[in-house]
């Protein structure tokens, strides 16, 4: 029934492809039917090459295309890191960095907790914090951002960053989904902060 499903979504997405190809949804709707019906990578592939030219800052396509490559649908790491860099081919500097940042917190979404992020996948911590410096130009406050932002760089071993950052990091329960159990606020708190 979930494939015969899909396979209808499929068709109707691509009947309605010359008038609603417009709207970056179509493509993210598009990659997830492909995933579930086990289409070729190369095919999301082409979708998502269309949806970041069409539509470059539309950060759902990039998750899509992210998760279509990720181990647990017969990617890996590496094709995971070149969904996150491919901003860098329609996008400012910046902006690049900002999505960069953001396919990578998402991509930790979806990893096992067992992987160690910094080691074990291509993620490059100075251009994540730099897309989380971009993030925090525009949502200053963001307490979900703000945690994330320690929560990487106490992951990262970046005592400066996350020293500067803890301060303002409220640890209410809706944020603790940033950290992991290994790295809690306590745990990086003890290893990075002066004790008397």
């Amino acid at each position: 029934l979930f494939k015969e499903r899909l396979a209808r979504a499929e068709d109707v997405l691509g009947q309605s492809k010359s008038y609603a190809a417009e709207n970056p949804l179509w493509y993210y709707m598009s990659m997830r039917a492909a995933l579930g019906l086990g289409r070729d990578k190369g095919e999301i592939l082409k979708l998502f090459k269309e949806a970041i030219t069409g539509e470059p800052g539309f950060h759902l396509n990039y998750f899509a295309a992210a998760h279509a490559f990720s181990p647990q649908w017969g990617g890996d790491y590496r094709l995971m890191g070149l969904v996150a860099r491919s901003a860098e081919e329609v996008m400012e500097e910046d902006d690049s960095n900002e999505l960069y940042a953001r396919v990578y917190w998402y991509m930790d979404s979806i990893i096992p907790d067992s992987v160690d992020y910094f080691s074990e996948t291509p993620v490059e911590w100075e251009r994540m914090k730099r897309g989380f410096k971009r993030m925090l130009v525009y949502y200053p406050d963001s307490m979900l951002t703000l945690n994330a932002y320690a929560a990487f760089a106490c992951r990262a071993g970046d005592a400066e960053t996350y020293l500067e950052i803890r301060p303002r990091v409220s640890l209410s329960t809706a944020y603790m989904r940033n950290w992991k159990s290994e790295f809690s606020p306590d745990v990086c708190d003890h290893t990075f902060m002066n004790r008397s």
